[in-house]
């Protein structure tokens, strides 16, 4: 039951055990390189209330051992970089799409201090989060960036 909290969460159920940042470096038009930093809760037991976290230990009740998730790790982040390699673009939006938290579903989200109901239907070609969204007239869908918008869990 692992998914993706968009844009850089990984959930097991309700609760967080990873996070993703990339940092980008652009020159013009173009990305020069990127910066990826993985981090992911392996042994840690105990959590603040308020991060609503998890562990791999917590989850399969027994110490981790970090080389062995490392090699893990390591193993899918290669499949997936032969497959950008390839230009497998939509194989990987599809896989993507579909591990995304709460995807198709109907959910609650907020934007500065509205809260709205809506279900995430896609992600653009630059990152976006595309939710459709009921209004008086039917639904519509619209973008929202990096910050603009949280879950309500």
């Amino acid at each position: 039951n692992t998914t993706i909290k968009w844009p850089n969460d990984i959930y097991v159920g309700n609760k967080k055990i990873a996070g993703i940042l990339i940092e980008n470096t652009i020159s013009g038009m173009n990305l020069k390189y990127s910066v990826i930093g993985i981090g992911l809760n392996v042994n840690q037991e105990n959590f603040p209330e308020e991060m609503n976290a998890t562990s791999l230990k917590v989850l399969f009740k027994k110490e981790m051992k970090k080389t062995e998730i490392l090699n893990e790790v390591l193993v899918s982040i290669e499949k997936y970089f032969l497959l950008l390699k390839e230009r497998k673009f939509e194989r990987i939006k599809k896989e993507y799409l579909e591990n995304i938290f709460r995807y198709k579903e109907t959910a609650f989200f907020k934007k500065e201090e509205q809260i709205f109901e809506g279900k995430i239907t896609d992600v653009d070609v630059t990152g976006n989060l595309i939710i459709e969204t009921q209004n008086g007239s039917g639904s519509s869908e619209e973008k929202f960036g990096f910050k603009e918008i949280s879950f309500i869990i």
